[in-house]
């Protein structure tokens, strides 16, 4: 009789820690839902989180393939190529149904503040997709990375604790779908964060104390290390990639152009510097792949008031002239797969 009322309480005790268990999912995903608009009952409800455009784009929604009559288009990148920023992927796509004379698909993944790690991070999630053409346009965002105090920053920018929950997400693909372990290691670093047990860099706006630190530019090496997994495992699924350098307008008289914003991502002269190392990167890593498409946006892009709202975002004139200039450097080779 004893032994079987302590089975009874254990059962009992299993039941309740399961419904305990459940209750703090329930609660934990409620939290994403509240922080950034994450479908309660999502499968995927993490990824969904820091990149809802997976959801909203579609792109994973039906099989992709680059062997049918629709040319899909993959974009990759920040804020400038995005569709909340202009018009670059709508005119690129109308641009190459024209052009081509079949259907074409573009999935536009860039988003505001998205750096190279986001975008390998993406395109890791896509690895099931076979895309036609992928496009990449960044250089900017991974300067932010930059404002690092010396010897806390890392290849993987786990330094930034948007990206440490990301990579954790990478390595750990189940922790995706359940909320709980990740809203747990979400809280504490928070915690940590804001009473001083633990440091990690503001993903935007770095503080003022922190911007001379990116006189050290750390991230040319981990911005080509991204780019280059993209343009491998492109080659591997034979999909064509297009990479742009970045423009950027930085006058030398704050009269002859707009307002930079630049202080977004840093201090000025280490902004430009590290953009210059990224661009040469990209190059570098566009030569020893000849597979590649290389627009040289930096050299074809005029600096004015006319194409330029800021240091690097786009007027209607400018998309105009990045779709433009895509174009020209394509011939018709360049849009057929990668054998």
């Amino acid at each position: 009789m004893p032994r079987t009322t302590f089975k009874k309480k254990l059962f009992r005790l299993g039941i309740w820690l399961l419904l305990l268990l459940l209750w703090l999912e329930l609660v934990c995903r409620v939290f994403w839902w509240y922080e950034r608009k994450a479908s309660v009952f999502s499968t995927n409800i993490l990824w969904q989180s820091y990149y809802p455009q997976m959801l909203s784009t579609g792109v994973l929604d039906t099989s992709i393939r680059n062997d049918d009559e629709t040319f899909d288009v993959l974009i990759l990148g920040g804020s400038v190529i995005s569709d909340g920023f202009g018009t670059i992927g709508t005119h690129l796509g109308q641009a190459l149904q024209e052009r081509l004379g079949r259907p074409v698909r573009v999935y536009n993944l860039a988003f505001a503040a998205h750096n190279t790690r986001d975008c390998l991070l993406k395109y890791r999630l896509l690895a099931p997709q076979r895309f036609d053409l992928v496009v990449f346009y960044d250089a900017i965002n991974d300067t932010r990375m930059n404002n690092t105090p010396p010897g806390q920053f890392r290849d993987d920018y786990s330094h930034c604790r948007w990206y440490k929950h990301l990579n954790l997400l990478d390595r750990q693909p189940w922790l995706a779908h359940i909320a709980l372990p990740s809203t747990m290691v979400f809280l504490w670093d928070s915690i940590a964060e804001n009473t001083g047990l633990g440091w990690f860099l503001p993903r935007l706006n770095p503080d003022d104390h922190l911007v001379e630190f990116a006189s050290d530019i750390r991230t040319r090496g981990p911005y080509q290390a991204h780019l280059r997994e993209i343009v491998e495992t492109a080659q591997h699924k034979h999909e064509r990639v297009i990479l742009s350098t970045f423009a950027s307008f930085f006058p030398k008289n704050p009269q002859d152009g707009p307002p930079t914003q630049v202080r977004m991502w840093g201090k000025e002269e280490y902004v430009v510097a590290a953009l210059e190392q990224h661009n040469d990167a990209l190059r570098e890593l566009a030569a020893q792949h000849p597979e590649v498409i290389l627009v040289e946006q930096d050299h074809l892009i005029p600096r004015s008031k006319d194409i330029f709202i800021d240091c690097c975002h786009f007027t209607p004139a400018g998309c105009s002239a990045f779709v433009r200039n895509v174009l020209e450097r394509l011939n018709d080779n360049d849009l057929t797969s990668v054998k």
